[in-house]
């Protein structure tokens, strides 16, 4: 049995990486044997969000309540401990092969109105691995009849190499964070990264620092990229952009 329904896999240029059917997730990715994402085996169910796709909207709506339009909504409440619905209403879907080829693969999920969210969006999410690493892109139709509200974000665990996440070095070129509240971990209000744990412009070690934040004012290379890098004590490392 596979919980996380059909593996596509593709590969190029010493890249190998795993999608499932289940909520288009990134299963796995791998560069010459290591592994460069938290993955899970594909007899399990997917750990959590796992490399899922988060949409229509990422992270938390307190008590699953919105108002859209002048009309308000009411979404399932999923992170009961915190009383939030939290990381959209996709990412247990069933995500279509559009395309396959074997360095890249495109998926298609038609997101149906419903309770708390009526409206409809078609969905696509297109991964390729090549010579420059894996690249991913989500893109969305509003195929519906009126506006809709949206949000979208990836949700990889990468891995550094061998060890613990304290012991990492971040390199973050962000001088803003969107602060939270510390029990349901919602929004406050955007604050100057300066002077705080969360400073992580110049790269150092993770060490003790809790981080479950939002970051932005990103410094952008001449490419246009904000490159976010995580290095192990022992060199590897994996690098976001």
């Amino acid at each position: 049995m596979r919980p996380s329904g059909e593996q596509y896999r593709i590969e190029a240029a010493d890249y190998e990486a795993v999608i499932t059917q289940v909520g288009g997730t990134l299963r796995s990715l791998v560069h010459q044997g290591r592994p460069l994402v938290a993955g899970f085996d594909e007899k399990e169910v997917r750990p959590l969000y796992r490399g899922a796709l988060l949409a229509p909207w990422p992270n938390r709506i307190a008590d699953g309540r919105y108002e859209f339009g002048g009309t308000a909504h009411q979404l399932p409440v999923n992170e009961v401990e915190r009383s939030n619905a939290l990381h959209g209403l996709v990412l247990w879907n069933d995500w279509t092969p559009v395309r396959h080829e074997p360095d890249r693969i495109e998926l298609g999920c038609r997101l149906f109105p419903r309770d708390g969210y009526p409206f409809q969006l078609d969905l696509s999410a297109t991964y390729a691995v090549t010579a420059d690493g894996l690249h991913c892109e989500l893109t969305a139709l509003n195929s519906g009849d009126s506006d809709a509200p949206y949000g979208c974000g990836p949700h990889p665990y990468v891995v550094a190499g061998r060890g613990r996440v304290d012991d990492w070095t971040l390199e973050l070129p962000a001088n803003r964070y969107l602060d939270v509240t510390p029990d349901r971990l919602l929004p406050l209000e955007e604050k100057p990264v300066e002077g705080t744990p969360l400073d992580f412009r110049t790269p150092r070690v993770i060490g003790d620092t809790f981080i479950d934040h939002a970051f932005t004012g990103l410094a952008r290379d001449g490419d246009g990229l904000a490159r976010v890098t995580v290095l192990s004590p022992d060199g590897t490392g994996v690098e976001v952009s």
